[in-house]
């Protein structure tokens, strides 16, 4: 559990105390903004444990222990991390108990810290668990970021002089761009530059959402742990980038027909990127055939009793591989028109890959491939049929397929 373990108090008189475990490293704030730390900066992965770790306390409290409770004073120095640098909140002296009947908490006196505190404090609305996700939101960029937000420059001022509203737009812009040297921008400069770009982007997105002015566009805790959760074994490196030719290869053994070809003819009903496994040479095996269905050889379809496979992959399961094998990131992930596909659906990623690829500009497909692979995906390779009237697509032609096949 992410919380700091009350073991005891004591209260004689005058003489109050309470009596806490031990944590050994100290408080977020000392590791992150202390120069004496220096040459000891928290890596990537430390600060996305420690994201995820004070997400998965913050959504307790808000809705899973015996009463619900807001903090109402998250900041790095509330969060302590122990000799693992698993973090846990503490400091629970502004709290208040949430209503479980859903009304509001009504709170006589401003409560939290400067810098961190929700637009709702001083506008006399009712206070929700909304109030610990706008801190969340702050503590996300500082974790980025490795600085404290009020020390931000942006457009060469200072963000003390600004508010956080300017600091959210200049990052949506920033992350808007799509381009890596704007996201390294946003991103502590003593990681010289080592940190996973799918979870920095995942991040500062989630930030920015807990950032909203309006407190009914935010999101709950428990999405957001939901959202970290489902890249946190995302471990794929620029160290190694599948090349053009290797991706080709996936795409076209991967669908190694198991429904017309083997003695039994089967549906997988769970194909995605988990169940593909490499060999040394790199050559796709199809596994983990639990959900599998046996077709009916005599045309007849299957009768399924419940629903099988993974959400996101499942109906059109091998376009949806193709998609992420071509972009290299889960589909769920794709940024489209400024909105992240897990607001959306598969079907209008379909149709902004169709517009990209209709008009055969070499610019447009780009956008669509992996960015590590430099361009070199200018391998151009025949079409065995006329896809959206283009005779040639450029690697993959598996972008083309994924679009037909979804």
């Amino acid at each position: 559990m992410n919380l700091v373990r009350m073991w005891g108090c004591c209260s004689q008189a005058k003489h109050r105390i309470l009596v806490s475990e031990y944590i050994e490293n100290g408080s977020l704030a000392q590791r992150l903004f202390d120069h004496g730390f220096d040459d000891d900066v928290l890596d990537w992965n430390q600060r996305f444990k420690i994201a995820l770790g004070v997400a998965k306390g913050l959504a307790y409290l808000h809705s899973e222990c015996s009463e619900w409770i807001v903090h109402c004073d998250m900041k790095p120095e509330n969060i302590l991390l122990d000799k693992d640098l698993e973090p846990k909140i503490t400091d629970f002296g502004l709290s208040k108990l949430l209503n479980r009947d859903g009304s509001h908490a009504i709170l006589t006196r401003i409560r939290g810290t400067r810098g961190y505190m929700a637009p709702e404090w001083v506008t006399n609305l009712p206070v929700t668990e909304k109030v610990d996700v706008y801190s969340y939101g702050v503590i996300l960029l500082e974790l980025v970021k490795g600085i404290r937000i009020s020390e931000w420059v942006i457009h060469g001022i200072k963000v003390c002089e600004m508010n956080i509203r300017m600091v959210v737009r200049a990052t949506r812009q920033m992350m808007g761009s799509n381009e890596e040297r704007s996201i390294e921008d946003l991103v502590d400069y003593r990681l010289n530059g080592d940190f996973n770009h799918v979870q920095v982007k995942l991040m500062l997105e989630i930030a920015v959402s807990c950032l909203e002015e309006d407190r009914s566009k935010r999101p709950n805790m428990n999405s957001v742990v939901q959202a970290l959760i489902s890249v946190e074994a995302y471990t794929f490196t620029d160290t190694y980038v599948f090349d053009a030719d290797t991706r080709i290869r996936s795409s076209v053994n991967v669908n190694t027909c198991v429904h017309s070809e083997c003695s039994e003819w089967i549906v997988h009903c769970d194909r995605k990127p988990e169940n593909i496994l490499l060999d040394k040479d790199l050559e796709p095996k199809i596994t983990d055939f639990e959900l599998s269905k046996l077709l009916n050889r005599d045309g007849s379809y299957a009768i399924l009793t419940r629903i099988r496979g993974t959400r996101g992959y499942m109906a059109s399961d091998y376009g949806v591989i193709l998609l992420p094998l071509v972009k290299v990131i889960r589909i769920s992930e794709w940024v489209i028109y400024a909105i992240k596909n897990y607001e959306m659906d598969t079907r209008m990623v379909v149709r902004a890959a169709s517009e990209k690829l209709e008009p055969n500009e070499r610019r447009s497909i780009e956008d669509l491939v992996d960015h590590r692979l430099n361009g070199d995906s200018s391998r151009w390779i025949p079409s065995p049929s006329p896809v959206h009237l283009i005779s040639f697509l450029p690697l993959p032609f598996a972008g083309a397929q994924a679009v037909l096949c979804v």
